[in-house]
């Protein structure tokens, strides 16, 4: 299979993840005032999960530096919960980008419920490969969307060349232990993995190399490794409840491998973080220029 050929099949294997897992995501995670995926961050204010989720967009802004007036690029929007806080909260001026056109049609819909249209934005396209100029942005954000790029230099190129000088890089991330896995911790890693349509991580030293051969300046990563923990274990709670009710519904053909991957996915990714294979980090950088230090 040539490369290009693997990068198409890539993309239709994340769209499809997120086609059949949507249900899921929707009545068990996400809630309308935030429809967010992703984990959350709890602290000695935030006890329970919608606070969390919402408390991580708090955090991650506090890390970039979000302003009013910004102009961000939300790298793998989702269905635009980002966007939404950034906009509503702080005034900022977010683009989404996305592969995933079902999403995009939720967060343009849900942008006019919140009479935001006129300060978001959603657009498909490859988060490694916009159409945007040069220059364009005063922050790149990506909140645990770059686990779905084959390579990960990419989008840290890309994001430098959409950054104005001075501008901020914000990711919150999957990364793998730098250590030598057991096979058995191997499997257990790749299985989780392949049910939620990544195809590799990276280590926080690679992504530190990655950000510093593409220019960035002030790098800096923060474990939030503990402060996720109670997402992963709900997470992984969800999974044990529901299991017997998909495994019936997938072997009755009601419900595709993909949505019970995705659930079996839910228990693999708690117990790898149990075996401390992997950890929650975030990489902030500065592109080099600008009137100042913003970091």
């Amino acid at each position: 299979m040539t490369s290009s050929a693997a990068g198409v099949d890539l993309i239709g294997s994340i769209i499809r993840y997120y086609d059949h897992t949507h249900f899921d995501y929707s009545s068990l995670w996400a809630h309308r005032s935030d429809p967010a995926f992703h984990y959350g961050y709890y602290d000695e204010q935030c006890r329970h999960h919608r606070r969390a989720v919402a408390n991580a967009n708090a955090t991650l802004a506090n890390f970039a530096a979000v302003k009013q007036g910004d102009i961000v690029l939300d790298a793998g929007c989702g269905r635009g919960g980002s966007c939404f806080w950034l906009a509503e909260k702080l005034g900022a001026r977010p683009v989404g980008v996305n592969l995933v056109t079902s999403q995009l049609v939720y967060a343009r819909k849900e942008a006019d419920r919140r009479g935001l249209s006129g300060r978001t934005e959603f657009r498909r396209a490859d988060y490694t490969k916009t159409p945007f100029e040069a220059s364009s942005f005063d922050v790149v954000w990506a909140l645990e969307s770059l686990c779905h790029s084959p390579r990960k230099v990419d989008f840290y190129s890309e994001a430098c060349r959409l950054l104005r000088p001075g501008g901020r890089l914000v990711i919150a991330e999957y990364m793998v232990t730098e250590i030598d896995m057991l096979p058995a911790d191997q499997k257990l890693v790749a299985d989780w993995l392949s049910g939620w349509s990544i195809p590799s991580l990276d280590t926080e030293t690679q992504h530190k190399e990655n950000a510093d051969s593409m220019g960035f300046e002030r790098i800096e990563v923060h474990d939030w490794t503990n402060r996720m923990r109670r997402s992963s274990l709900r997470l992984y709670c969800l999974a044990r409840i529901c299991h017997w009710l998909s495994f019936i519904l997938n072997k009755a053909g009601l419900r595709s491998d993909v949505a019970h991957g995705n659930l079996l996915s839910a228990r693999y990714q708690y117990e790898a973080l149990q075996k401390r294979l992997w950890q929650y980090k975030i990489l902030v950088a500065q592109k080099p220029g600008g009137t100042g230090r913003v970091l």
